[in-house]
């Protein structure tokens, strides 16, 4: 008997291996995204400073938990950030985005002194009178000091409320007479006292702010020379020059041309 060529045990062998039952290879599912995965592949693109890879999970981990707190801090200072340059339209796109991130902080009661502090500064900014007035009340209950006052009584202001105006202003000079808001409460009380067509009531709280805060300013100046270059002095300078222009209005509606000049003499500067 003859033995079989190499070919034919060649083609053979191929025939017994393509007879053998084929094995399929599965791949696992992948695990379900969860709250906290989303939010913790958000939070390393955020460390890296990757804000627009950031937002894309840090939103769906919000999207899938609205009250899970870790996407809301994080989103919130991105939003933040992002509303402080660029085009306008796209600078107030995203301060409202960061208003709302705060907003659902302070509704699922986590809301700190920094949180009211965005929350006021936002609604200012976006021209929201209701919602800065219903923040600066809030803060003022919370975390109550001469800053606060003050917010609380342009936000009065900004609502229309005169007597509210008059009254948080007198408390605020009455607690803080040496706060570096001081003529920014003895401004507001000035408007106010103006807007209820009280105007020499208005005439002498300018022409007292006038001379408080030139002694308050002094003894600042004496504790810290350096006091002028900061952004107190520069708000405190800001709300003297705009009690000077008042009481020019007023000086000027009731003739009183000596202490007019006596003020346009003056340079036009801070205290």
């Amino acid at each position: 008997m003859m033995k079989p060529s190499h070919a034919v045990l060649y083609s053979m062998t191929l025939v017994v291996m393509g007879c053998g039952t084929a094995t399929k290879t599965t791949t696992p599912d992948a695990a379900p995204e969860t709250r906290e995965s989303l939010y913790a592949r958000g939070h390393a693109w955020y460390a890296e400073g990757r804000h627009d890879s950031a937002t894309v999970y840090l939103e769906r981990s919000r999207s899938v938990d609205p009250t899970y707190l870790p996407p809301l801090n994080d989103l919130a200072e991105i939003y933040y950030v992002a509303g402080a340059a660029g085009q306008e339209s796209e600078r107030r796109k995203n301060m409202r985005a960061a208003l709302g991130c705060y907003a659902a902080i302070d509704s699922l009661g986590h809301a700190d002194e920094a949180t009211y502090d965005r929350l006021t500064e936002l609604s200012h900014s976006l021209g929201d009178t209701d919602l800065f007035l219903f923040y600066s009340e809030k803060q003022v209950r919370h975390y109550p000091g001469d800053r606060q006052l003050y917010n609380l009584g342009l936000a009065y202001f900004g609502s229309g409320n005169s007597q509210k105006v008059i009254e948080t202003q007198k408390g605020a000079i009455g607690k803080y007479p040496h706060s570096p808001y001081l003529a920014g409460f003895y401004r507001l009380l000035g408007d106010g006292y103006f807007n209820i067509d009280r105007q020499q009531t208005a005439e002498r709280t300018y022409e007292e702010g006038l001379h408080a805060v030139d002694e308050s300013v002094r003894r600042m100046k004496e504790a810290n020379p350096g006091f002028t270059e900061t952004a107190e002095y520069i708000q405190l300078a800001g709300n003297y020059r705009a009690m000077l222009a008042s009481l020019k209005k007023i000086y000027r509606l009731h003739g009183k041309q000596d202490k007019l000049s006596e003020l346009e003499s003056r340079p036009d500067v801070g205290p």
